[in-house]
């Protein structure tokens, strides 16, 4: 399969929309506001009290020295149509439209990534908005798969396969967007078949940068952290 290459870094997003409220304001992509409820549009603090669940909330210190705090809501209305905010990390990205422009890129030429539906900005904190796609995080998942009884050779096979479509992702992106990133497994959706891993879906691309061939990002599909699989019967 092959891509236009494109640079995603070259010019900003432009945004068709932009709606004015008190408190915040959202520059929306072409479609989007068809996509979002208009609760929403009209009433974001209230719609999201009211139908937000943090997805990710952590407070942590970086690599620097400097405090983290990682927000994701998920957001679901009436219809069952579901959207995420994602609070922006200034640290980990040269401008606020930084992920939101790889997005619209990777999503024009049918790459694996969320859609993309604009920002919202409120206060001091820029929010990125994005489609909801379902699957389970690879966030601790070795461990999780543990506590489910899988065995070490089913971890294994899954860790092999983790890091064989990881790793063909990041080829697909470098290709074609001539981008590159820390390929962690935390920042993919994983979606198994039994006890199968058939797919992955990245999600994260805040330290997205170009690609340099002479230092290409690791792929790291299991984490320091991750507790001894078990053993064999």
């Amino acid at each position: 399969m092959s891509f236009e290459q494109v640079n995603p870094f070259a010019q900003p997003v432009e945004n068709k929309t932009r709606i004015e409220r008190e408190n915040y304001t959202l520059r929306l992509l072409p479609g989007a506001k068809d996509d979002l409820p208009p609760e929403f549009i009209d009433k974001a603090y209230e719609f999201a009290l009211a139908n937000g669940k943090k997805l990710k909330h952590t407070n942590k210190t970086d690599t620097g020295g400097e405090g983290v705090n990682e927000i994701v809501w998920k957001m679901t209305d009436q219809d069952g149509y579901s959207f995420v905010l994602k609070l922006n990390q200034p640290g980990k990205m040269p401008d606020p439209d930084h992920e939101l422009r790889i997005l619209e890129k990777a999503h024009q030429l049918g790459l694996p990534a969320p859609k993309p539906l604009g920002m919202m900005h409120a206060g001091n904190a820029d929010f990125l908005m994005m489609e909801y796609v379902p699957g389970r995080s690879g966030q601790d998942i070795w461990d999780k798969l543990i506590d489910e009884g899988w065995s070490a050779g089913e971890i294994e096979a899954a860790q092999v396969q983790a890091e064989r479509l990881i790793r063909q992702t990041a080829e697909t992106y470098r290709k074609a967007l001539k981008i590159d990133k820390p390929w962690y497994i935390k920042d993919f959706l994983l979606n198994f078949n039994g006890r199968e891993l058939k797919s992955v879906f990245p999600l994260d691309f805040e330290r997205a940068h170009p690609y340099d061939p002479e230092k290409p990002e690791k792929i790291r599909v299991i984490p320091k952290s991750a507790r001894p699989l078990p053993k064999a019967a």
